[in-house]
């Protein structure tokens, strides 16, 4: 029996780790290093579906910049200007939500295909037992069917979190802890991009 801690991965996590090129995923890209060099020594577990294969193959854009409030707010925010906080906050998970996907890179797409034959990330099959208790937690929890596949394996698997850079699972936070991948190691020495 181990008390390591048992890590679950959201596919997001496996796209910041190769994606750190971008300015708004370099630091992300260094956790994500930083945990896969604590499950390469065993320091923790990181565990994913087998679904995250697939599911990577796209990648949201990153924001360019803050998008103004559309022109349909107009009266609102003249009727009601206190709402106004409120309404930008809506306005920017909104457009954070329907961000456009960009197809990866062919290169990166063998990056993240190498990553799911690493001896030291768990995969978990996606059976049926974990393909209904996902349509359970998306009825009751409204999560989407991807955030529910991926939250259903954690819950089987009985992992201690689920490590997302995504506000998807909040409604799920009473059954497993959610939580951003944060530095373990004082300093990481993971190579990046490439087989450990």
């Amino acid at each position: 029996m181990t008390n390591r801690r048992k890590l679950y991965w959201d596919s997001n996590c496996f796209i910041a780790y190769i994606s750190s090129a971008h300015p708004s995923e370099a630091q992300r890209a260094l956790i994500c290093v930083d945990v896969l060099e604590n499950a390469q020594r065993n320091t923790v577990e990181v565990w994913t579906s087998v679904f995250s294969i697939a599911e990577v193959i796209r990648r949201k854009l990153p924001p360019s910049k803050t998008k103004p409030l559309p022109r349909w707010t107009k009266t609102i925010q003249e009727k009601a200007p206190e709402t106004l906080p409120r309404l930008q906050e809506l306005w920017d998970f909104h457009t954070r939500k329907t961000a456009g996907t960009k197809a990866l890179k062919p290169e990166e797409v063998t990056q993240l295909q190498d990553m799911f034959s690493w001896i030291f990330l768990g995969k978990i099959q996606l059976d049926e037992r974990i393909a209904r208790k996902a349509v359970s937690l998306s009825q009751k929890y409204g999560l989407k069917a991807p955030d529910a596949i991926h939250a259903a394996s954690a819950l089987e698997r009985g992992c201690d979190c689920i490590q997302t850079f995504d506000t998807d699972y909040s409604s799920i936070s009473h059954l497993i802890s959610i939580e951003e991948p944060s530095q373990i190691s004082a300093q990481s020495s993971f190579p990046g991009m490439g087989t450990p």
